[in-house]
């Protein structure tokens, strides 16, 4: 939307859409320097994931637990943490849910 200048709809066929969030990502592609303050989140198919300060937490199937990963000092996901700091996969599962809930059509 901040490259085209397109307007991003409120409804597509009847229907509502969730609003947008996030932020441009307009600066990155300009080769400007930027952080991230806030955490991502993302689902496809039946795969979940939250990414937030270094660590990601991830599940490919709903009723799966989570596997978590220190992407700063393990970015191909190579050894999963999730037994080792299960408050860290508590924490980050919260705040999934916060968000899930926050983007329910009504």
């Amino acid at each position: 939307v901040d490259i085209t200048g397109a307007k991003y709809p409120e409804e597509f066929n009847n229907q509502k859409i969730i609003p947008m969030q996030g932020i441009s990502l307009l600066p990155v592609l300009k080769g400007e320097k930027t952080e991230r303050g806030k955490p991502i989140f993302w689902e496809w198919n039946r795969g979940q994931a939250v990414y937030s300060d270094g660590f990601k937490i991830v599940k490919q199937g709903i009723d799966r637990p989570w596997d978590l990963y220190d992407i700063k000092n393990d970015p191909t996901e190579i050894n999963n943490l999730a037994k080792e700091k299960p408050e860290k996969v508590k924490e980050l599962d919260m705040m999934f849910k916060e968000w899930k809930s926050s983007v329910q059509v009504k």
